[in-house]
């Protein structure tokens, strides 16, 4: 099944979820080698596909677990630029509260599942621009 997006011209609208885990009192961030900035796992969801399950699927895709979904958190709209393909954004994303699903098998930075693309780490302060994958944020 395709992804629920679509381009006209410059623009582009995306239907998203990303999860949102929060471990030792951090927030597991994610940041890829094209991009300056930082975001939550997830993807766009797929034609026919429940945000429950697109969540699930990502997580699965981008760090290699299945987690446990334990409630969605909020919907959010957004409007940006991206610098990587300067279009022009209209986004509306899921996010969901998850945490270890059957597999618990990384828990730190070392043991994180490691992509060519991104990679899932422990983030020991705000340092972010410093930071080239990503990284559990602090929470406080």
């Amino acid at each position: 099944p395709m992804d629920i997006t679509f381009q006209s011209n410059q623009q582009k609208f995306n239907y998203r979820v990303c999860g949102m885990m929060i471990h030792d009192g951090k927030i597991l961030a994610m940041q890829d080698e094209r991009s300056p900035y930082f975001y939550l796992p997830g993807g766009r969801v797929k034609l026919g596909e429940t945000a429950e399950e697109a969540v699930i699927r990502e997580l699965r895709e981008e760090l290699g677990i299945t987690p446990k979904i334990l409630r969605p958190l909020w919907l959010c709209q957004s409007f940006f630029r991206e610098e990587v393909d300067r279009l022009h954004y209209h986004e509306l994303c899921i996010f969901f509260l998850w945490t270890w699903g059957i597999q618990t098998s990384w828990k730190k930075e070392s043991a994180l599942p490691r992509r060519k693309e991104t990679t899932p780490m422990y983030l020991p302060g705000w340092l972010l621009r410093n930071w080239r994958r990503p990284i559990f944020i602090p929470c406080s």
